[in-house]
């Protein structure tokens, strides 16, 4: 994918795909330092660390290489690929005939826990301002390149001192099992929806792409994380979320009695979070708090495994 940007003349991070420690360490030469070390196909943050010397990421490979990932595939090459600094965005895309709609902009909060990028929230935006429109329009340009002319896709995107850089373009709907009432809520319609919608009223899709992006409310979407693995006792933390100015509901929370684990991944088997308004200083404190009370192990209660 990155190959193929880069050949339309598009700037793209460094990477290497390698399959001995040895490929990683020439790499490293091209690549330079830090970098990102992940399996080259998998999905949720799986395997996936960013490595400041040159140790930690033969370490890394070593520790994934050959190893099953969270696809159920076996990790028979490594991709090694500049670390982007900058803020992180999601951008949600609906495409017909090769014009794009923009459903979705969020900024993703993501923390580094022992090296691995870990996404705790992500914050929408309602509308685009002078640092998202080259975002935006980066974004198509990848969608051009790509050949995604029809169709739904979700691109993570980061904003650098030297302007948007790739992280990955998806070609399909982002986070299928999403609840989609939310997504009505903040914007009007759902990504499902409107993918549908360009399928079988390809005239009401149309009238959409005339229009400008600017959905009625913020979303703040936050992945729900245990700081202890065990057997779940229960979330004596969620009234108190509930209470939270802008709450609008909790999913996939886990049983009492389950196992979790799940401290990196963004995979939501431990519950998501959303928050819902106009107001978007509002739905940012809302998410902070949660995030305080997650980091001091207010949520959860769970008893060693």
């Amino acid at each position: 994918m990155v190959s193929a940007l880069r050949d339309q003349g598009l700037q793209v991070p460094r990477q290497a795909l390698v399959a001995t420690g040895d490929d990683l360490v020439r790499a490293l030469d091209h690549v330079g330092l830090p970098v990102v070390v992940k399996p080259s196909a998998s999905s949720g943050s799986d395997g996936c660390r960013i490595c400041h010397t040159e140790r930690e990421a033969v370490e890394h490979f070593m520790a994934i290489h050959r190893c099953t990932n969270l696809l159920g595939t076996v990790n028979e090459a490594v991709l090694v690929q500049e670390y982007l600094p900058g803020t992180q965005y999601v951008v949600a895309t609906v495409s017909m005939d090769g014009q794009h709609h923009l459903h979705e902009l969020s900024r993703s909060c993501v923390d580094e826990r022992g090296g691995t990028p870990t996404r705790r929230h992500t914050i929408s935006h309602r509308r685009l301002g002078p640092e998202e429109r080259p975002v935006i329009a980066y974004v198509y340009a990848c969608l051009d390149a790509l050949g995604i002319r029809h169709g739904a896709a979700n691109t993570d995107v980061r904003l650098t001192g030297a302007g948007p850089r790739i992280i990955e373009v998806n070609a399909r709907i982002l986070g299928p099992t999403l609840d989609p009432d939310p997504y009505f809520n903040a914007y009007g319609s759902s990504h499902q929806h409107l993918l549908i919608e360009s399928t079988l009223a390809p005239a009401d899709f149309r009238r959409r792409l005339r229009l400008e992006y600017a959905p009625p409310n913020v979303m703040g979407k936050a992945f729900l994380r245990s700081v202890e693995s065990g057997v779940l006792r229960g979330i004596p933390g969620l009234e108190a979320v509930r209470r939270l100015p802008g709450f609008h509901s909790a999913t996939s929370l886990p049983e009492v009695g389950s196992t979790v684990s799940d401290q990196t991944l963004t995979t939501g088997s431990t519950g998501i979070v959303y928050f819902i308004h106009e107001d978007e200083s509002l739905v940012e404190k809302s998410l902070d708090v949660l995030l305080s009370m997650e980091n001091a192990g207010g949520l959860f209660d769970v008893a060693a495994a």
